[in-house]
């Protein structure tokens, strides 16, 4: 090709390369962890055989099982996912593509079927080690195998806050009949359990929602007709799932004196009420 000749050639697609290196990102984050713990499970087993395979074997289960509870999205008619959405938008700002008002609104946005299928799968096995609990496996193993662990007793709790009333004498047999039976699945199962459904209410209900929030707004207000009760509505809704998400936690909590019955139905009540609110004004 002469000097001065126009080139025929197509422009790079920034975005490919982009969405490539982040593929390959995750990639080498992925054979990095699989191949440390790789050659430290190997030289482990080696040295103390069934006496280290038991124990991570448990703690993988747990990773699994706890990662999949808490960032697993389920509903594929919508296929919404946050990190993709801001990575589309990154893209588009590095590119110094136009971003318009539809490609704004994360509710907007939508991976493709086969996409939300392997991200789903790919976020359980990125962060499944962050979830490890060799004691929490152990306890889902036994469950799962078909033993009680005091699982049948825990609806009792939800009426032990109520069970005494002020001024009454405290009696030892309560803590027999409820509590103590349920002692291995409020110790051992239970608190992972808290945690994980808590980390997924704060992404899919919390920043989800607030993203949603922010989006809507940005292009509400590009398009000269911000709609502030609608994001009122959207934040009552967040608040609202927080507070019964809380009330719901009183009952685990290690101390249960005479005002937790009133904390409990107050938080519930204000929960209930903004969550009424927030669905009369978005139906």
């Amino acid at each position: 090709m002469r000097y001065g000749q126009s080139s025929n050639l197509p422009a790079r697609d920034v975005g490919n390369y982009i969405r490539l290196g982040l593929l390959i990102g995750m990639g080498l984050i992925l054979f990095s962890i699989i191949s440390s713990q790789a050659v430290t499970f190997i030289l482990n087993s080696a040295e103390f055989n069934i006496f280290f395979i038991k124990p991570v074997y448990y703690a993988i289960l747990a990773g699994l099982i706890l990662a999949a509870i808490a960032l697993i999205r389920v509903d594929i008619r919508k296929r919404e996912s946050i990190v993709w959405w801001l990575v589309t938008i990154g893209i588009s700002f590095i590119k110094r593509e136009p971003i318009t008002t539809e490609s704004l609104r994360y509710k907007s946005y939508k991976l493709s079927t086969s996409n939300f299928v392997i991200w789903q799968i790919t976020k359980v096995l990125i962060f499944s080690s962050l979830f490890a609990d060799v004691m929490f496996g152990i306890s889902a193993s036994y469950f799962l195998q078909g033993n009680d662990l005091g699982v049948s007793y825990l609806p009792n709790i939800l009426a032990l806050p109520f069970i005494l009333s002020p001024g009454s004498p405290a009696d030892p047999s309560i803590a027999e009949e409820n509590v103590i039976p349920m002692i291995p699945a409020l110790t051992l199962l239970i608190p992972p359990l808290l945690v994980v459904i808590g980390i997924r209410i704060l992404l899919y209900v919390g920043i989800s929602n607030a993203a949603h929030i922010i989006s809507s707004y940005l292009s509400d207000v590009n398009e000269g007709k911000p709609r502030y009760f609608y994001y009122i509505s959207i934040l009552e809704m967040i608040i609202g799932v927080g507070l019964i998400w809380s009330a719901f936690n009183m009952f685990f909590t290690s101390m249960i004196d005479y005002n937790t019955p009133y904390a409990i139905i107050g938080t519930l009540l204000v929960g209930i009420v903004l969550l009424a609110w927030s669905f009369q004004r978005l139906l």
